[in-house]
């Protein structure tokens, strides 16, 4: 006697595997109790709870588009309510979300285009009309179940979605390998389709950087998050080639920033930044998560804040600021060179007074040193000097500049106002004034610009220079020092 299945059997239960999964057209939560609760009771109140601890700001237009991270609601969670706060009273007839395949390798998107999505909230339609004016785009973005079936980028996003919207459908698009001309096809589809059509959102699943260290991990997401806030998808999409830009969400996030900027949806907002660390308390390695909106500027009633003018504006003259940048070139190219340091003597006036600055290097935008005093107990021209070569050789977080990297280095200079201690924090302008927070021993310091570059709010501005100092996001509500500066801030044209 042989034993063994006929095919009949086989068929058979294939089919029930197949349906435990596609259930009549449903495709059924595969990551409920893993990434999220499966209760309905518990996943209800967590995302409730969540939402409303974060908090949004007011003067943004219509969400076109969020950015939105896709680990355990425990560790990415918080951030990702960020974004989907800024839904809540608002209607829209479809979500187009677009994540990563992280299982399966496979070309092109695929769209799934029929039934329904269950999660423990309850079932939510496929928009299947658009789903097909999509894949009739392009060959690159073709009808696909399958590619779904093991993803969790995408499913982590709808429980947010049904908590905050009313009556919704969804169109789920997996990109599998990230190409360039992925990325283009997809670009293109969503913005013909979506031409006029203000009653659809844009959902990017994505993550930032994987395991880093916390400041390593930094260096590559603000890189990251400094294309998005400056709408740069074609260059997104080039360095994720290179591994340059390190998001596994990458090539659905360039897709939605080019068709945004072809639609005319240019307003940038970053929510919130954050990464595993805050909820594992490993900082040691990290995986990063950003929040963020995109939306059309000329719906915005508030204008987000811009710079304002401050106490250091006519400072240094035009020619002073061109002493001390090439003063901060010189110094650190006699320092990589092994020469000597450039003379000091032919500098007068304010630049030989006590001053205290920061020099920051960047190689095409991307930070590569900054060091600096916080205090004035030098000559503004030795403080220059010294904090230029600190930034090219010292700074802890980089190896330091060789010769290669002379030719492609950026210059900027931050000369600071003594800080005053901050005794409520809504007398700080972001914009104008830079933060020192200090606390048991530490303390963090960032410059104006920073929080003027990442679009943050104060709160956020805050945490993170909390962050900078290796301390609890919220320790300035919790004793810490707080002291604000401001800075005349110059660089290489």
């Amino acid at each position: 006697m042989k034993f063994g299945w006929s095919s009949e059997i086989a068929a058979a239960i294939l089919l029930i595997f197949v349906g435990c999964l596609f259930a009549g057209s449903i495709r059924i939560p595969q990551f409920a109790g893993v990434f999220y609760p499966g209760n309905p009771a518990v996943l209800a109140s967590t995302v409730d709870s969540m939402i409303a601890l974060a908090t949004v700001p007011s003067d943004v237009g219509r969400p076109a588009a969020l950015i939105s991270p896709h680990a355990g609601y425990i560790y990415s969670g918080p951030t990702a309510a960020y974004g989907y706060k800024l839904l809540k009273g608002l209607d829209y007839s479809t979500i187009i979300i677009i994540g990563p395949s992280h299982r399966v390798g496979f070309d092109g998107c695929a769209v799934y285009n029929e039934g329904k999505w269950r999660t423990p909230l309850g079932d939510v339609e496929i928009d299947a009309e658009l789903a097909d004016r999509l894949c009739n785009e392009s060959s690159a973005i073709y009808p696909g179940t399958e590619e779904h079936r093991q993803e969790h980028s995408i499913e982590v996003q709808v429980p947010f979605l049904q908590r905050v919207l009313g009556r919704f459908k969804i169109v789920p698009i997996e990109m599998g390998y990230q190409s360039e001309t992925t990325i283009k096809a997809l670009a293109d589809a969503l913005s013909n389709v979506l031409r006029g059509r203000d009653d659809i959102l844009l959902v990017v699943s994505t993550d930032l950087s994987h395991y880093y260290p916390r400041e390593t991990a930094e260096q590559y997401d603000n890189y990251c998050i400094s294309l998005i806030q400056n709408m740069k998808g074609e260059t997104l999409a080039s360095k994720l080639q290179t591994d340059a830009a390190k998001m596994c969400g990458g090539g659905p996030t360039a897709a939605v920033l080019i068709a945004c900027e072809r639609l005319g949806l240019t307003g940038v907002r970053i929510l919130k930044y954050d990464d595993s660390g805050t909820s594992s308390g490993d900082p040691t390695s990290v995986v990063g998560y950003v929040s963020a909106v995109i939306y059309r500027e000329d719906e915005v009633e508030t204008k987000p804040q811009k710079s304002e003018k401050n106490e250091t504006e006519e400072y240094l003259s035009k020619s002073e600021q061109h002493a001390l940048l090439k003063l901060a070139r010189q110094s650190i190219e006699a320092a990589v060179n092994n020469g000597d340091r450039p003379a000091l003597d032919n500098l007068s006036g304010k630049l030989a007074e006590p001053g205290a600055a920061f020099v920051t290097i960047t190689i095409n935008g991307q930070l590569r040193g900054c060091i600096g005093y916080t205090e004035a107990i030098v000559p503004l021209k030795e403080c220059v000097s010294e904090c230029a070569v600190s930034a090219a050789l010292r700074d802890p977080r980089f190896n330091p500049l060789s010769k290669q990297e002379l030719d492609k280095i950026d210059l900027e200079i931050s000369v600071l106002t003594p800080l005053v201690d901050v005794e409520d924090v809504n007398d700080i302008t972001v914009g104008r004034d830079g933060l020192m927070i200090s606390h048991m021993g530490r303390r963090g310091l960032l410059l104006p610009q920073v929080a003027t570059d990442y679009g943050w709010d104060r709160e956020t501005f805050l945490a993170q220079t909390c962050r900078k100092a290796g301390l609890p996001t919220d320790a300035w509500k919790t004793g810490a020092q707080i002291q604000k500066f401001t800075a005349f801030v110059f660089g290489e044209d």
